[in-house]
């Protein structure tokens, strides 16, 4: 054996002894596929010795450092990059969220064409929402008044298929003190008992998301959750329906709860000039977070 083999065995053993220890699994995995990246990084610049830099380096520093640089690793990995969290501090973060904004897309089957629905709620059981050319202003759970937007449209089965669906939704939520990803779910068209949610890795695009899968017991319809691993709040859920196609796709945003203003009809009314376009309509009071312009009124301010 000579001494390049003599080091890499030597490296490897004490990289071994420090990854038998207890670990998550996922910062198991992270570890190694970094180690495993670095080897290859290393071999294609050529093997490396101790040995040809002018004077050898002791075996066991050699070794310290590869040590030291996979618990580095290890601690990045289990307190930089946090706890997945669980199901129920996910529910939690969404109910203690004082305003939500969900864009909705429903398609009835595989070649239908979306339908958007938008989606303004506050704590209190306030709503606005946007539905094809009309704004529908809700509280507590029933609606108390319509706004239409341009022309009177004409019979829309896929809009009424969506506002349809949404109906419960609404009603529910409205009336709840907090906002529930219970209620959410539960007003996807879904037969049969549900299993609770459970972690879908391999759906995970990135270490800084979670995602949690739901599915009935009887049929092959499938929910799934993204949410922020820091902050814990869910930022989409789609549903699908594999036999047809269908499928429920929700974006999820948050901010500041608003003025009570931007849920009355009357101040919404008001607002609005003679010659306001459909776009200033649709979205009067409307705010985007990041300071950006939503509508013609928005830009000659």
């Amino acid at each position: 054996m000579n001494r390049n083999e003599q080091t890499d065995n030597a490296v490897d053993k004490m990289i071994r002894n420090a990854m038998d220890t207890d670990m998550p699994d996922e910062v198991d995995q992270r570890l190694r596929g970094h180690l495993r990246i670095f080897r290859e990084r290393l071999a294609m610049r050529g093997r490396f010795s101790p040995f040809d830099m002018g004077r050898p380096w002791p075996l066991a520093r050699l070794a310290a450092a590869f040590l030291a640089a996979a618990l580095l690793l290890f601690f990045i990995g289990t307190f930089v990059g946090g706890s997945t969290p669980s199901w129920a501090e996910v529910a939690e973060q969404f109910g203690s969220a004082p305003f939500l904004n969900a864009t909705i897309y429903v398609k009835s089957h595989a070649l239908a064409e979306p339908v958007q629905i938008e989606i303004w709620m506050g704590q209190g059981g306030k709503l606005r929402m946007r539905a094809g050319h009309e704004i529908i202003f809700g509280e507590n759970g029933r609606i108390i008044e319509r706004v239409a937007i341009g022309d009177k449209e004409g019979p829309r089965p896929d809009l009424e298929y969506a506002q349809g669906m949404l109906q419960d939704v609404i009603r529910d939520m409205s009336k709840a003190e907090t906002f529930s990803l219970e209620t959410l779910i539960a007003a996807l068209p879904i037969d049969g008992q549900l299993s609770a949610p459970l972690e879908n890795q391999l759906a995970r695009v990135s270490n800084d998301m979670v995602v949690f899968d739901i599915t009935p017991e009887a049929s092959p319809d499938w929910v799934r959750i993204w949410a922020l691993r820091e902050s814990r709040l869910p930022v989409r859920l789609l549903y699908w329906h594999p036999e047809t196609g269908e499928n429920v796709d929700v974006v999820l945003s948050y901010g500041g709860e608003p003025p009570s203003s931007f849920f009355d009809p009357e101040t919404f009314q008001a607002h609005l000039s003679e010659n306001a376009s459909p776009v200033d309509i649709a979205y009067a009071l409307v705010k985007d977070i990041g300071g950006r312009p939503l509508a013609p009124q928005d830009i000659q301010r």
